[in-house]
């Protein structure tokens, strides 16, 4: 009983930000040159199957350098998979949008920054100017039925209903 006591202690004085994430890199599963967030941004994941549903601003999360190129950061929630809006300038990156698919610690995102040198060179050192404008949790989206789509619904259930009246009688 003394060491459960001992334990809640440890854990309840403990940081929040004090735990950094383990497992594998998120893994990159898409990337765009956007130039502007709005409406092309939405087109994009749309394109893809997804809609925004939460966005952080880069500066509102705390960023924790594992090792080498591989950074996280704690989410607020556990998106399946996020994007990362970035600035570019003064980089030789090509794209500023880059979507993930979060793998092992779903509240945190992890990300390889020579990640981003898609169709570029690696330069070495990193520069240290890149910018995280933001960070969007997204979900996969729902597709409404068109109009059509429920009327031939609809009188596909009208002919059930009387193949079963004529049967029944």
């Amino acid at each position: 009983m003394l060491v459960v006591l001992m334990l809640a202690l440890v854990l309840a004085t403990t940081p929040v930000g004090a735990y950094t994430p383990e497992g594998n890199v998120d893994t990159l599963t898409n990337w765009a040159n956007l130039e502007n967030s709005g409406q092309g941004e939405n087109e994009w994941l749309a394109d893809l199957g997804f809609v925004t549903a939460q966005e952080y601003s880069g500066t509102d999360l705390s960023w924790y350098k594992l090792e080498g190129t591989i950074w996280a950061a704690q989410l607020k929630d556990s998106p399946s998979y996020y994007f990362i809006k970035i600035g570019t300038g003064g980089t030789t990156i090509l794209y500023d949008h880059f979507l993930y698919q979060n793998n092992a610690s779903l509240n945190y995102l992890v990300i390889d920054l020579k990640d981003w040198y898609v169709d570029t060179t690696v330069p070495v050192p990193l520069p240290n100017n890149i910018n995280v404008e933001r960070i969007s949790h997204i979900g996969e989206s729902t597709t409404v039925p068109e109009p059509f789509t429920v009327l031939l619904l609809g009188f596909g259930l009208v002919g059930l209903a009387g193949v079963g009246r004529k049967l029944k009688k």
